[in-house]
């Protein structure tokens, strides 16, 4: 499946938590473009990122749709 990212409402802060609870790897800060990136072929949607926002911002996909 897919994590999402909600930027509307998503602070992009290098300190995500999300980034730091991810077993895989997933979630990563990019220095260069200065945002988070998702490279989903790692996630194993475990959730650890979800629910650890702490606003909601991060989702993840139960099915491909």
């Amino acid at each position: 499946m897919a994590v999402l990212i909600n930027f509307k409402i998503c602070d992009n802060a290098k300190e995500c938590g999300g980034i730091d609870v991810c077993p895989t790897g997933a979630l990563s800060w990019n220095d260069v473009d200065s945002k988070i990136e998702i490279d989903n072929d790692k996630c194993i949607s475990c959730g650890a990122c979800e629910a650890e926002c702490p606003i909601g911002a991060i989702m993840v996909a139960h099915s491909d749709e």
